[in-house]
């Protein structure tokens, strides 16, 4: 039984083709109209005959993590005793990676201390060579939880 498949997903798009198709079709009159969310959006590769899969398209210019109906019409162009089949599939585009950027002693980490990595540096020398508490800045706490907020 023909159905849509998907070879690939990408944070901007999707691969599909048709699969399932029956082999005992002996003509390459078929075509395969690509639909996203109700509108044509273009056309596969035509079907050869024999093939038992085909009509390879690419949906391109996606957003990530949104779900998209995908609707492929097989229409047959030379016999008029056959039927468009249309198959439907619901694909969810990835989502975007999520990039955050390590803790560094060395740098100013957030905005709290806002470009003066001495604080940062200073903190940390607080707390290796257990100096006083008050050598631990309070803007560099606050990069800390800001840090641990952007983490969760």
């Amino acid at each position: 039984m023909a159905k849509i498949s998907v070879s690939d997903i990408y944070t901007d798009g999707f691969d599909v083709y048709i699969s399932g198709l029956d082999t005992g079709y002996q003509f390459s009159d078929r075509t395969v109209a690509w639909y996203l969310n109700g509108s044509l959006d273009g056309y596969g590769d035509d079907l050869p005959a024999n093939a038992s899969r085909g009509g390879d398209y690419s949906f391109t210019g996606l957003r990530a993590g949104k779900k998209y109906t995908v609707k492929a019409v097989i229409e047959f162009t030379d016999h008029s005793g056959y039927r468009p089949v249309t198959l439907t599939k619901s694909i969810t585009t990835e989502e975007e990676p999520i990039q955050i950027e390590p803790w560094n002693w060395d740098i100013s980490n957030g905005s709290y201390t806002n470009g003066k990595a001495y604080l940062t540096t200073n903190s940390l020398k607080a707390l290796t060579s257990r100096g006083p508490t008050t050598d631990f800045s309070y803007l560099v706490w606050n990069d800390l939880c800001e840090k641990i907020s952007e983490l969760r």
